[in-house]
């Protein structure tokens, strides 16, 4: 049976897959750009790829475990409004989808929804080399930002209580050894609600170390994308900033490409922006603070972090392994570095006839059809 749903605008990145050496010689630049130039081993085939409009999948009759999926086709419609694919939910025409923001409440109080963990993380990054903001560079005035932001509120304004707050930097799906790393190494920077009376306790040992005297003389401009879950709920952060640091923030709205290009040129101050996991390990979240990352437009590289990254990277004692990461997530936001807002949940649903389908936080593997089936339609 069929199964259709819809691709929004996301990033898919698998590590660690085979590619034939024969066909990525043979295609260059233009391996893999479309169906019939890559090479199959997982349970589907691309058997249409229109680009920007949809991509069919069908069963790989090679695949080694082929009589356990039971899914014969799957199209994936490519619509990036959200509104526009719940509808298309509504009229029969999908068989699942993710609900926008506006309907979580409505959906919350029939009872409808499935909820998951993406893994996303969303955080507040500094431009530490800004010409004329030098509190920017100031860890303790970074620190002062973190404490006065109120992230449940924030999730509940902006999401409607979907999301969860991230009171640290390492989410809680990630795995450590036995467990969840969150849960083998239990750990709270940052409260859920808003400390003002921390807040203001750094701010002032900023504003002493630069010799500021009056709050209203700092001012930083927060660049968010207008793709969901940057631009909602910002002017709530302007609030509470506002209101509980005496600082004056302007708002800058840009498109999601823009965003991504100021990022990286360092054409910037304060910016919300996203991560999300290649793989399932707290390194792949940790070394984008690193040198080699060549994440390091913000200005912040320390070298006590790259040691403590590189000693985790270099150990074949996996316990070791995960307590040096767990005292690199401290040190990170010890310094600042970062400010975490919230760890991304969605909100889904799917037709009664769609069984066995996995949502999963891996990138690039969501959603998971090997299970899926289509029973009573």
């Amino acid at each position: 049976m069929p199964l259709k749903f819809i691709e929004g605008r996301t990033s898919r990145f698998i590590s660690f897959k085979p590619s034939r050496k024969d066909l990525v010689e043979k295609y260059g630049q233009a391996y893999a750009a479309d169906a019939d130039k890559m090479a199959y081993d997982g349970p589907f085939i691309i058997k249409e790829w229109k680009h920007e409009q949809e991509i069919v999948l069908e069963k790989n009759p090679n695949y080694w475990n082929k009589d356990k999926i039971k899914l014969d086709k799957v199209r994936i419609l490519i619509i990036n409004d959200a509104n526009t694919a719940y509808q298309m939910f509504e009229n029969g025409e999908l068989d699942f989808v993710d609900v926008p923001t506006p309907l979580v409440e409505q959906m919350q109080k029939e009872g409808k929804g499935l909820t998951y963990m993406d893994s996303f993380e969303y955080f507040i990054r500094f431009n530490m080399k800004k010409e004329g903001k030098p509190y920017l560079a100031n860890e303790n005035f970074r620190k002062a930002i973190g404490f006065a932001i109120d992230r449940e509120s924030y999730i509940n304004m902006a999401f409607k209580g979907i999301s969860k707050p991230a009171t640290r930097y390492i989410p809680p799906t990630i795995s450590g050894l036995e467990k969840k790393f969150a849960e083998e190494f239990p750990y709270e920077f940052y409260p859920k609600n808003a400390d003002v009376a921390k807040a203001k306790e750094f701010l002032g040992k900023a504003m002493k170390e630069l010799g500021i005297s009056d709050p209203s003389k700092i001012s930083i401009e927060l660049m968010v994308d207008d793709s969901s879950g940057t631009k909602d709920g910002v002017e709530a952060i302007q609030d509470m900033l506002v209101r509980n640091l005496g600082i004056k923030v302007d708002i800058k709205i840009v498109t999601f490409k823009e965003r991504l290009q100021r990022m990286r040129s360092g054409d910037y101050e304060v910016m919300i922006t996203r991560w999300g996991p290649d793989y399932d390990d707290p390194m792949t979240y940790l070394d984008y603070w690193t040198i080699s990352e060549g994440m390091i437009n913000s200005g912040w590289t320390d070298e006590k972090y790259n040691e403590l990254c590189n000693a985790a990277k270099n150990t074949s004692d996996f316990a070791k392994r995960n307590e040096i990461m767990f005292e690199a997530e401290k040190y990170l936001l010890e310094k600042g570095a970062v400010v975490p807002l919230y760890f991304r949940e969605r909100l889904w649903v799917k037709k009664d006839y769609v069984q066995g389908l996995v949502r999963t936080f891996a990138s690039g593997s969501d959603p998971d059809f090997i299970y899926a089936s289509v029973e009573g339609k």
